[in-house]
């Protein structure tokens, strides 16, 4: 779930799941205003969404639930059950867990451009990517990734090589009959 926001995440609730769909709908957000936590819309129109989720997100969520029971209905509760602060939960569980695998420095974001760089490299249409993201415009998500698509110039130049030499293969392949009389053109008299 790396495309979503830290507080899309916080604010995730089951009612929002369909895992036997693969769905998951953004509707609204934590958010942290002078140590208060409160759960408020999503910054744009375009960040309500609902995503599909491949079938081995939808098997760990499922696992994550049996596990960690919701609480209040949030998928994601802190240890003493209450929402998630994005503070406590890059100190007590992000930053161990990047400390044991990649090594800072890591940001909680990183991994929402990592799930960008993947979609990319799998040849996903840049507008798939903007609805996941929830960004308000293509605009915004090719200003923010466009320099992924690095290389998409000279691939398509390769296609059109391909098809047009497939089409030349096809005019040297046939033979033209020298028995065959060419009609003569016919000129058509302007009547007027």
């Amino acid at each position: 779930m790396a495309w979503l926001e830290g507080g899309e995440r916080a604010a995730l609730q089951v009612s929002r799941l369909n895992l036997l769909r693969g769905t998951l709908t953004v509707t609204e957000q934590v958010s942290e205003v002078k140590g208060q936590v409160r759960i408020r819309p999503p910054k744009t129109a375009a960040s309500r969404r609902q995503i599909a989720l491949p079938r081995f997100l939808c098997d760990l969520l499922g696992e994550h639930m049996a596990g960690h029971p919701p609480v209040d209905g949030f998928v994601f509760a802190s240890p003493n059950g209450e929402l998630l602060r994005r503070t406590n939960f890059r100190r007590r569980t992000f930053l161990p867990a990047v400390r044991e695998s990649v090594g800072e420095p890591m940001r909680f974001h990183d991994l929402r451009h990592t799930h960008v760089a993947m979609l990319i490299a799998q040849g996903e249409h840049p507008k798939v990517i903007q609805t996941r993201l929830g960004h308000s415009s293509i605009q915004v998500t090719l200003d923010l990734y466009g320099h992924l698509f690095e290389g998409l110039d000279e691939a398509a130049a390769a296609r059109l090589d391909a098809t047009f030499g497939s089409s030349r293969a096809d005019q040297t392949r046939t033979k033209r009959d020298h028995g065959v009389i060419a009609l003569a053109s016919q000129r058509r008299e302007n009547p007027r």
